[in-house]
């Protein structure tokens, strides 16, 4: 695969209505947010707010796309 089809296929799959949820987690070292796309297993993003975990996740859908293409 060329990387313009790369890209190209990066850009349709990015682009897909998926289902984000974002939870409130808590552990020993207080309150934070999980953001997660339930089509994309394992693409999840943490934050201090639910919309700071929203960014985080939009930030690398992308990149974790692009990666997952690569191994098929």
């Amino acid at each position: 695969m060329s990387q313009k089809d790369l890209q190209e296929q990066v850009e349709y799959y990015a682009s897909l209505p998926y289902t984000v949820t974002i939870n409130k987690e808590d552990d020993e070292h207080g309150a934070y947010y999980v953001a997660r796309v339930i089509e994309l297993p394992h693409l999840l993003m943490t934050g201090a707010t639910p919309s700071e975990a929203l960014e985080e996740l939009e930030s690398i859908k992308k990149e974790w796309i692009e990666e997952y293409l690569k191994l098929g």
